[in-house]
C-alpha cells in the first residue's frame, strides 16, 4: 500500500474497507473529570472513534472496552484479548484515542504491544495520526511517545505518593476504608464507631488474658459479631491484624501494608506484604484511641513471643490450590499438613461450616477421575506428540460443545414437561431461565475458544501425513498420569472452579462419600 507523507512527516494511508477494532480505556485524568461531573468518558471516546472510523471508511468488527483500568497488561483482560486477536490477524487497524491508551507501563508491556502490531502489520489509528510500525519513522516516533508516556506515568505516581504522605502527616486518614472500630468524617478525621469500637476493645481484653488469635476468632464467630469484611466469619489473620495495628492506640499509620502484583498460573493476583516499621509513616496522638498505650504494648509483647507461622505455599503450590472451593460457603479450601498422621487433609477454613474435611489424596484422585470421565472418548488425531496444553485445549472445546448440546436437550425436556402440566408457570420460568443462562455461558465459552483458535500456524496443529499414521491422543489419560506441576498446569487450563461437598461422615472401613462439581 502506498504511503504519502505530509510536510510534518506524519504518515497518511488509505484505510478504506479495512477491518478495524476499537479500544477504549479510561485514564486517571478521565476518572477525575467524571468525578467533577464532566460526563461518561468511554461514551464520548466511543462517539469520537466511530466518527473517525466513518471518515476513514473502515469497518468496525469489535469494540474492546476496558472496564477496570490497570497499569500493566496483566491487569487488563480486554487488552490481552485484543493482542491475541491482533496476533491472529483478525484486524488491519486498531482505533484508540491515543497511543498511551494501549499501554504506558513498563518496557516489557510496551515491547509486547509494539512487536505484536509490527509483526502482523496492524496499524494504529488515532485522531491525530496513523501509525504503521513497519515504517521506520513511525516506529521511532512510537518509541519516543512511549518513552514520554512512561515518564509521565512515573511523575504522576510520584506526585500521588507524595500527596498521600503529606495527607498522613497532616493527620488525615486516606485509606480506602476507615480502620475497623472507627468512622471517618468529611475532613478525613477518625472517630470511634459506637457499634464496632467495643468489639475491638473486647479483642484486646481477650488478648490480655493470653488468648491467641485463633481462640479469639472462634469466640467472635460464636457471638456472630460483624467482622471487618462485613460478615460473621472471623479469621485468625483478621484478629492478628487488629492486635498489631497502632491505629488503636491513637496513631495514624501509612505504608504498613503494601500490595504486590504477582502472576500465578496465568492469573493476576495481589499479595499483601507487611512492611518493616522503618518504612512506616506514623503520626502519634492523631485521634481518640480505643486502647491505652500500656495495653497495646502488653498485647504486642505477647504477640512477638508467638509470631504467626511462615507460609511456604509460594514455594510448593499443590495442584488444587486456588481451584477447589467449599460448595456450602463458597470459600477456598485449604490443605492442612499432617504432623502426627500419615496423610494431609483438605478442609474448609470457615468456622461453623458443616462441610467435612477429607484426605487430600482422596479428593485429588476424585478430581482426576471426574475430569478423566468428562474428557473420556475424545481422541485427537492429526496431532503427534503434541504438547499437553494443545491437546487439552482441543479437548476442552469438545467438552464445551457437549455441554451446550446437553443444555439444548434439557431446554426441550423442560418445555415438554411444562406442556404436560408437570411444571407450574412459575417453576417453568425459573428452570427455563436457569438452563438458558447455562446454555448462553457454554455458547460464549465455545465462541471464545473458536475465536482464539481461528488462525493456527504452529506446527503442533498442522495436519500430519497419514504415513506413518499419527498417534491418537486421549486427553483423559493425561489427568490420571500427570503429577505435581504438570497436573496443576492441566487443571488451571481446563477447569475454572471445583466445588467440593461432604456432609456425612463415613463408617468404619468405608471411603468418604464426597461430591465434586466441575465448572468450566
Amino acid at each position: 500500500m502506498t504511503i504519502n507523507r505530509t510536510p510534518e512527516g506524519v504518515a497518511q494511508s488509505s484505510l478504506q474497507r479495512l477491518r478495524a477494532a476499537l479500544y477504549l480505556r479510561k485514564s486517571r485524568a478521565d476518572l477525575e473529570a467524571e468525578a467533577r461531573g464532566d460526563g461518561e468518558t468511554l461514551a464520548k471516546h466511543h462517539r469520537a472513534l466511530c466518527e473517525l472510523a466513518e471518515r476513514h471508511a473502515v469497518k468496525i468488527l469489535h469494540t474492546y472496552q476496558e472496564i477496570a483500568s490497570g497499569e500493566h497488561i496483566l491487569e487488563r483482560p480486554q487488552m490481552q484479548q485484543l493482542l491475541h486477536d491482533v496476533a491472529d490477524g483478525r484486524y488491519d487497524v486498531v482505533l484508540c484515542m491515543d497511543l498511551d491508551r494501549l499501554g504506558r507501563g513498563n518496557l516489557i508491556d510496551q515491547g509486547v504491544i509494539q512487536e505484536t502490531f509490527k509483526r502482523t502489520g496492524t496499524r494504529i489509528l488515532t485522531p491525530r495520526k496513523v501509525y504503521d510500525l513497519r515504517d521506520e519513522l513511525d516506529e521511532e516516533w512510537t518509541e519516543f511517545e512511549a518513552f514520554l508516556a512512561r515518564r509521565e506515568l512515573k511523575l504522576i505516581t510520584r506526585r500521588m505518593q507524595r500527596g498521600r504522605e503529606q495527607s498522613v502527616k497532616a493527620g488525615r486518614s486516606i485509606s480506602k476504608r476507615p480502620p475497623y472500630g472507627y468512622l471517618r468524617t468529611d475532613d478525613l478525621k477518625l472517630l470511634p464507631d459506637p457499634q464496632t469500637a467495643p468489639v475491638v476493645q473486647w479483642i484486646y481484653a481477650l488478648a490480655c488474658q493470653s488468648l491467641g488469635p485463633s481462640a479469639i476468632a472462634r469466640r467472635l464467630c460464636a457471638m456472630a459479631l460483624p467482622s471487618p469484611s462485613g460478615n460473621a466469619v472471623w479469621s485468625p489473620s483478621s484478629v492478628r491484624f487488629i492486635l498489631e495495628n497502632p491505629v488503636y492506640r491513637g496513631a495514624l499509620v501509612w505504608g504498613r501494608v503494601r500490595s504486590h502484583k504477582v502472576r500465578e498460573a496465568e492469573r493476576a493476583r495481589y499479595r499483601r506484604v507487611l512492611m518493616s516499621e522503618e518504612m512506616w509513616i506514623i503520626r502519634e496522638g492523631n485521634h481518640e484511641p480505643l486502647i491505652d498505650g500500656a495495653t497495646w504494648e502488653r498485647v504486642n509483647s505477647i504477640s512477638r513471643r508467638h509470631p504467626a507461622p511462615i507460609s511456604t505455599s509460594g514455594r510448593n503450590v499443590h495442584p488444587l490450590a486456588g481451584l477447589i472451593f467449599c460448595a456450602t460457603c463458597k470459600r477456598a479450601m485449604i490443605r492442612q499438613p499432617a504432623k502426627n498422621r500419615p496423610h494431609n487433609a483438605l478442609r474448609c477454613a470457615t468456622k461453623g461450616c458443616p462441610t467435612r474435611s477429607a484426605r487430600y489424596e482422596i479428593i485429588l484422585h476424585a478430581v482426576q477421575r471426574a475430569l478423566s470421565e468428562q474428557f473420556h472418548g475424545i481422541f485427537l488425531a492429526n496431532i503427534e506428540k503434541a504438547p499437553e496444553n494443545t491437546v487439552l485445549s482441543h479437548s476442552l472445546a469438545h467438552v464445551i460443545a457437549r455441554t451446550r448440546q446437553a443444555r439444548e436437550e434439557q431446554l426441550k425436556r423442560i418445555c415438554e414437561m411444562y406442556e404436560q402440566g408437570m411444571y407450574t408457570r412459575t417453576q417453568f420460568q425459573a428452570r427455563y431461565d436457569e438452563v438458558t443462562a447455562q446454555l448462553r455461558q457454554a455458547e460464549r465459552s465455545l465462541e471464545t475458544w473458536e475465536r482464539s483458535h481461528s488462525v493456527q500456524g504452529s506446527a503442533a496443529n498442522r495436519p500430519i501425513k497419514p504415513d506413518p499414521p499419527p498417534e491418537r491422543v486421549e486427553p483423559s489419560r493425561l489427568f490420571l498420569t500427570s503429577t505435581g506441576a504438570s497436573l496443576r498446569e492441566l487443571l488451571v487450563k481446563s477447569v475454572r472452579r471445583i466445588e467440593y461437598t461432604r456432609a456425612a461422615n463415613n463408617t468404619n472401613g468405608e471411603l468418604p462419600r464426597l461430591e465434586i462439581e466441575l465448572l468450566f
